[in-house]
């Protein structure tokens, strides 16, 4: 269940759900910095996942954290629906998206931090 999440310090980061557990990529608005790796998100995709658009937006795809699913630093978006997405990343961008993370993940290059329950 890939989407796009707000964090309890109100930042909105990328996810992927896997059963209990979700790898969280951070977004932000600065470009990568030298030991970084990231995709800008285009203006429309900003749009479709609610982000806003006054900005450029960099996905990071060289840090992650894996938490458990869901858990007191997601924040709700939608109190009455009980729902932590923004919005979904299309096909291809989610596409690219794992492309470049596993390519990172594969030669050390990605730097996570596991936060169990």
């Amino acid at each position: 269940m890939p989407g796009v999440l707000r964090e309890a310090d109100g930042k909105p980061a990328d996810y992927v759900a896997v059963q209990d557990d979700v790898i969280i990529l951070l977004i932000q608005s600065d470009p990568p910095n030298d030991n970084q790796s990231g995709i800008e998100l285009t203006p429309d995709l900003k749009r479709l996942c609610g982000l806003p658009t006054d900005r450029t937006s960099w996905l990071i795809t060289s840090e992650f954290n894996i938490d458990s699913w869901p858990n007191a630093d997601m924040e709700l978006v939608d109190h009455r629906t009980k729902s932590f997405v923004y919005g979904k990343l299309p096909g291809p961008t989610l596409g690219r998206v794992a492309k470049q993370f596993l390519e990172l993940r594969s030669t050390h290059r990605a730097v996570g931090i596991h936060r169990p329950a």
